[in-house]
């Protein structure tokens, strides 16, 4: 995909699988890689139309298809809907949420980032803990909260063995 289209997508992204869009489906995908010309316009066009919809749509994807394919544009665009706080990209929101839960200093302690996937995964993202081990966010929300401190604490300690065996050898 186009770096210039891939820019645009995920400035709406997180609004789009909001609303249901699958972009694991290979007809999204297809649509996607097919459309160049009113790419951004079908987007906010999609936003638009589940807005007007009373903020439902039955067939999510296929309209985002038939948005890029028909090449539609949106009616009555306001970018403040982008501000709603359910299109933020998941990543986001349970980086704010960790912080929250553990508070801002234990989150930075045991948590190097939060990621998010590319459009075409079927994935939320993932957490990256202090040894550059990942944990997915479906797996991180099953787990809970006690259960995740718990597990990213002992991966913490583990960080901070190997770097006091490296620093401090064993002399014989």
């Amino acid at each position: 995909m186009d770096q210039d289209i891939l820019t645009i997508l995920r400035q709406y992204q997180a609004a789009l699988i909001f609303i249901g869009v699958d972009f694991s489906r290979e007809d999204v995908q297809e649509a996607l890689q097919e459309t160049f010309d009113g790419f951004e316009d079908a987007l906010m066009a999609v936003i638009s139309y589940w807005r007007w919809n009373e903020e439902k749509l039955d067939y999510p994807s296929r309209v985002l298809v038939d948005a890029l394919q028909k090449k539609w544009k949106p009616k009555k665009w306001d970018h403040g809907w982008m501000q709603d706080p359910r299109f933020i990209p998941p990543g986001q929101r349970w980086w704010k949420e960790a912080e929250l839960r553990m508070g801002y200093e234990l989150r930075n302690r045991l948590i190097v980032d939060v990621v998010d996937n590319s459009p075409s995964s079927s994935s939320l993202g993932y957490i990256v803990f202090r040894n550059k081990e990942t944990l997915s966010l479906e797996v991180a929300n099953r787990l809970g909260w006690e259960r995740l401190i718990e597990y990213a604490k002992e991966r913490a300690e583990e960080v901070l063995l190997d770097t006091r065996s490296s620093v401090y050898p064993e002399i014989w």
